[in-house]
């Protein structure tokens, strides 16, 4: 019976966008899916048989179902995620890297009032980021520096900003693309 209860704590990821290094996909993946549970471990493999796929264990199986329910069928990376439960436990233990990638998104989000976006397609215009950003609580203004392709988004708390960072964070890769950098100042 364990063994069962194991196998619905661990989701089976596909579909994804294998353009991007694992440890970036990693670090994305964490990101969506922290929204909804705590993430035990992601587990992506290097072979060519497994590219584009990844296991991600959840430490409560409660979240499992809602996880699944949130992401499948969501574009991740400009591609819809198929996400099902695994048919079997990863077997691997919280890697190093999963938990150095756990403490660096930690130190990513640390909140302040201003969210700073680099590195995205010069078509992106500052009406383009003001429609994004304009609906989220607390949003105060936009300082857009167009020839070094940074913009810079005030918000009237650190919370605020966090909350934008966190509802937004997947429809702003998909809206600027995937090599886009989003940060706190």
């Amino acid at each position: 019976m364990e063994n069962i209860e194991k196998q619905k704590n661990t989701l089976y990821i596909s579909n994804i966008n294998q353009n991007m290094n694992i440890k970036e996909i990693k670090r994305r993946l964490l990101i969506m899916f922290s929204r909804f549970t705590k993430i035990k471990d992601i587990s992506i493999s290097n072979r060519l048989k497994m590219r584009g796929q990844a296991f991600i264990s959840i430490e409560e199986s409660i979240h499992v179902e809602k996880c699944m329910e949130m992401t499948h069928g969501r574009y991740f990376m400009g591609k819809r995620l198929i996400v099902q439960y695994a048919l079997h436990e990863t077997g691997r233990k919280k890697s190093d890297s999963t938990n150095k990638l756990k403490k660096q998104i930690q130190n990513d989000i640390n909140p302040t009032k201003t969210l700073v976006i680099r590195n995205f397609d010069k078509s992106i215009g500052l009406n383009d980021i003001i429609k994004i950003f304009s609906e989220s609580k607390g949003y105060l203004t936009v300082r857009y520096v167009s020839v070094k392709q940074i913009a810079f988004i005030d918000f009237d708390t650190p919370k605020n900003a966090l909350m934008a960072y966190k509802n937004l964070f997947i429809s702003i890769f998909e809206t600027f693309g995937h090599q886009i950098e989003l940060k706190f100042l």
